[in-house]
């Protein structure tokens, strides 16, 4: 499932995909659901997971229903669906917006409890810039069963998802890539990287589009690696590299950070401190444990441990609120 898409009327957009299934995106994806968001109200979204719930749990039964999502009696016998293979909803992607809107999780931004996993917080003793070993979040971290314990607390309903699809938990729930990692921290560190090289040691007079694109052509001549100028979609220029805060981060869309990563651990070896150059080489890491081709980790993936990409993640992100301060 996918969240909102925009173009100049918001829709809610829900789609269903395999995850063995291979070809093209048209090949692999199906459309469940275009709703516009000006046509819903405060109860639609439920409405449409009741009846998203029961399509997943008949999917999963491999039979032709005895009732309808209404609950009515359906006639004739009961059959064999799809040649006798069975579905599992076993994954739910969007981003957070799609999250708020259909979970009720936390939003993003919150001061309190920001994180549907964890304690996790803008600010105070459950600060999300903590990522250390000894994070006080750390110990906050919930379960399927410890979620449902705390919505019982708090007199809080289960989403109708979690409540009515057979077999899917919390843990099924997933981090969006595309806008806290391509977007988000490695959008920062790209453009963290990228600054001290080009703006510290060639100046910012020097940094013209021509020179940012002879030094990528060079890069990708080198590596053997395939030209990456088009992921940036445009000149890589000294607003390309900082926020309107001044802060630097590379303004391009998230496959643009993503493929920029090697060349930026590149950049940072080869000009920046060792500690920064580990650090970028940590990101690269992360994109590959994401980008394998088997749906399970091998020996090699599981190195270092712990073997998960969350704590990759969480390494790259705390050190990077250490060091990057340009």
């Amino acid at each position: 499932m996918v969240g909102p898409f925009r173009s100049r009327t918001r829709f809610f957009v829900f789609t269903l995909n395999s995850l063995v299934g291979e070809g093209s995106t048209v090949a692999k994806r199906f459309v469940l659901s275009i709703v516009k968001k000006s046509d819903m109200t405060v109860g639609t979204l439920d409405a449409m997971m009741e009846v998203l719930s029961w399509s997943f749990n008949v999917a999963l039964s491999g039979l032709s229903p005895e009732i309808d999502f209404a609950g009515r009696p359906v006639a004739g016998p009961r059959t064999y669906l799809a040649n006798r293979w069975r579905a599992a909803l076993v994954q739910v992607r969007g981003d957070w917006e799609f999250y708020v809107s259909t979970f009720r999780f936390p939003p993003w931004n919150g001061a309190e409890e920001m994180c549907w996993m964890c304690r996790a917080s803008g600010r105070g003793e459950m600060s999300f810039t903590s990522c250390g070993t000894d994070a006080n979040w750390r110990g906050t971290r919930r379960t399927h069963e410890s979620y449902i314990e705390d919505l019982a607390a708090q007199d809080k309903e289960l989403p109708v998802l979690l409540q009515k699809v057979q077999g899917l938990r919390l843990e099924s729930i997933m981090v969006d890539v595309l806008h806290c990692v391509d977007l988000g921290v490695a959008a920062h560190m790209v453009g963290n990287l990228f600054w001290p090289v080009w703006i510290r040691r060639f100046g910012p007079e020097r940094l013209r589009p021509s020179k940012s694109r002879a030094l990528t052509r060079r890069w990708c001549s080198t590596t053997r690696t395939p030209g990456i100028l088009r992921w940036v979609q445009g000149k890589l220029t000294v607003a390309r590299l900082r926020t309107d805060k001044n802060w630097p981060k590379l303004k391009a869309k998230g496959a643009a950070c993503r493929h920029l990563a090697r060349f930026a651990w590149t950049l940072a070896q080869r000009h920046l401190e060792p500690r920064v150059a580990t650090l970028a080489h940590l990101l690269v890491l992360f994109y590959q444990l994401i980008s394998g081709p088997d749906l399970f980790l091998d020996e090699g993936g599981c190195s270092p441990s712990p073997c998960c990409w969350y704590a990759t993640l969480c390494s790259v992100f705390s050190a990077s609120c250490r060091e990057f301060r340009c």
